[in-house]
C-alpha cells in the first residue's frame, strides 16, 4: 500500500507521467486489485507505447487472469522495448509451457538466462553500458564446522544443486518453506518472526549472509523490507565495476554542472546558504545521509548501522575463490577475495581480500575468524586498511514504508536509501520519485 500510495501521488503530480502509472499498475497487481490495475497500466500504455515495463506487468496481470494467448502477447512487447531484462521471457517461457509448447519455452527459458539484469533502477539510468562489470557468482561458500558448503542459484548452475540440497543447511521442508514465504504476502514483523518455519536453513545459510546485506542481524530488520531486496538478490546479476564503485557515481554524473568542495550550512525550499554565499532557488531536492538531512530539516533520523570493512594484501594463489564466504564465530558477516572477481584490484603478485564485521571489532579477531574462513593463516597478510562507518545503512525497522509516503519534507524534496529499501536500488529509486515531483512542480 504504502507503494501504491508513492505512485498515486506521482501521478497525481504528473497527469503524463506513464512511467508511474505503470508503477501503481504494477503494486496495484502485488496487492491483487487486478481492476484497478489494468486500468492504470491501459493508462500508461496509451501515454507511451513503447513502455516495456507497462506491458510487462500486463503480461503478469494477463497470466494471473489465465489468459495465455494475451499475455504472450504483452511479454512479446515487453521483450521487445526492455531487451536487457530478463523477466519477460522468463514468463513468457511460463505461458508456453502452459499452452504446452515446450520448444518455444526452452527457447524462452535460455534467452532469461542469458540476459544479465543488475539492478532495474540502474539499469533504467543507461549507465550500465558505460561501466565494465565483473559478474560475481550468484553463489556463496558457507563454512560449517570443518566443511565448506557452496550454495546458490542453481537455475544458473547446476553445479550449486548439491549444496542447497545438503541436510547440513537444514531440512528439506525448511527449504521449502523459504519458497512458500517468498511467494506470498504476510504481516510486516520481525524477519525472525517470518522465518520461524524456516528454522535451520535460516540460521545457517539465510542469516549469515543476510546479516552482511543488512549491515545488523537480520533478526530485527523489516521482513517486508528483507524479502523485497530478496527478490532483488535472485533476479539481479551482481558485479563490481573494473574502476571501483566509485565508477558508477561519476557515469551517472557526467555531463552535469556539479559545484565541488562547496559546504552547505543551510537549505530551505527556495534557498541555499553554502560557503561561497546565499542562492535562491526554485527548488532544492535534499539526497544526503539521514543523518545530514535530519540536521538540515530538524527532522528524526532513523537508526543507523555501523560497520566496519578491513582490506588485505595476500599472497597471489593463497586464495582460488571468487565467491563470497560467510560462516563461523567471529566478527566477521562476510568475506571476499575481490581481485579474484576484477583482476584490476590488485596488483599481479597479490590478492585483495575484503571483509566486512558489524559495529567495531579488534585486529586479532579479524584475523582469527579470517583464517577459519579461508582455511589458511592469515597472519602474514598486509592490512591495507580498515574503514569504520559509524552509519552504513539505516535500520528498517517493521512497520517502515518500503518507499516514503511524503516525497518532501518543508517543502524540500528528499532522496536516500532511508526514504526507500536500504540499498542501492532503493536509493535510485527514491531519488527517481522525487526528481519526477519536483519536475512536476518546476
Amino acid at each position: 500500500q504504502p507503494a501504491a500510495d508513492a505512485f498515486y501521488q506521482a501521478t497525481q503530480a504528473d497527469s503524463k507521467f506513464a512511467l508511474a502509472f505503470a508503477n501503481l499498475g504494477g503494486a496495484l497487481l502485488e496487492g491483487n486489485n487486478l481492476k484497478l490495475a489494468k486500468d492504470y497500466l491501459n493508462k500508461a500504455l496509451e501515454l507511451n507505447p513503447n513502455l516495456g515495463f507497462a506491458h510487462y506487468n500486463m503480461g503478469l496481470l494477463r497470466e494471473q487472469e489465465k489468459n495465455w494467448e494475451s499475455a504472450i502477447a504483452s511479454f512479446q512487447k515487453a521483450k521487445t522495448y526492455s531487451q536487457n531484462a530478463p523477466e519477460p521471457a522468463y514468463h513468457l517461457g511460463i505461458c508456453y509451457l502452459q499452452k504446452g509448447k515446450i520448444d518455444q519455452a526452452k527457447a524462452a527459458f535460455n534467452q532469461a538466462i542469458k540476459i544479465n539484469p543488475k539492478y532495474a533502477e540502474l539499469r533504467e539510468t543507461g549507465v550500465i553500458d558505460s561501466i565494465d562489470f565483473n559478474a560475481l557468482p550468484k553463489g556463496l561458500d558457507i563454512r560449517s564446522g570443518l566443511d565448506t558448503i557452496r550454495i546458490g542459484d542453481f537455475r544458473t548452475n547446476l553445479k550449486y544443486l548439491p549444496g542447497a540440497l545438503s541436510p547440513n543447511l537444514g531440512s528439506i521442508r525448511e527449504k521449502l518453506a523459504f519458497i512458500s514465504y517468498l511467494g506470498k504476502r504476510s504481516a510486516d514483523t520481525d524477519f525472525k518472526v517470518a522465518m520461524k518455519d524456516v528454522g535451520t536453513f535460516y540460521e545457517k545459510a539465510l542469516k549469515p549472509f543476510l546479516d552482511g546485506v543488512f549491515l545488523v542481524e537480520s533478526d530485527l530488520v523489516s521482513n517486508q523490507m528483507a524479502r523485497e531486496l530478496i527478490h532483488w538478490f535472485i533476479k539481479g546479476a551482481p558485479g563490481i565495476p573494473s574502476g571501483g564503485v566509485r565508477e558508477v557515481s561519476e557515469s551517472l554524473a557526467a555531463g552535469l554542472d556539479i559545484d565541488f568542495n562547496v559546504e552547505v550550512s543551510s537549505v530551505s525550499a527556495f534557498e541555499v546558504i553554502t560557503s561561497k554565499g546565499r542562492e535562491s532557488v526554485d527548488a532544492v531536492l535534499l539526497a544526503t545521509d539521514p543523518i545530514s538531512a535530519s540536521d538540515f530539516l530538524g527532522i528524526p533520523a532513523p537508526g543507523m548501522n555501523a560497520s566496519q570493512t578491513w582490506y588485505f594484501k595476500a599472497p597471489k594463489g593463497e586464495i582460488d575463490s571468487n565467491h563470497l564466504r560467510v560462516g563461523g564465530r567471529g566478527p566477521i558477516v562476510n568475506s571476499v577475495a575481490l581481485s579474484n572477481v576484477s583482476p584490476t584490484y590488485a596488483p599481479a603478485d597479490s590478492t585483495l581480500v575484503a571483509a566486512t564485521n558489524l559495529k567495531t571489532a579488534e585486529e586479532s579477531e579479524v584475523r582469527l575468524h579470517l583464517s577459519y574462513l579461508w582455511e589458511t593463516n592469515t597472519s602474514h597478510w598486509e592490512l591495507i586498511q580498515c574503514y569504520t562507518i559509524p552509519y552504513s545503512l539505516p535500520l528498517h525497522r517493521p512497520g517502515t514504508p518500503l518507499v516514503a509516503r511524503e516525497l518532501s519534507e518543508k517543502g524540500i524534496y528528499l532522496a536516500g536509501d532511508w526514504r526507500a529499501t536500504p540499498s542501492q536500488q532503493g536509493a535510485l529509486l527514491s531519488g527517481r520519485l522525487a526528481a519526477q515531483a519536483l519536475i512536476s512542480h518546476l
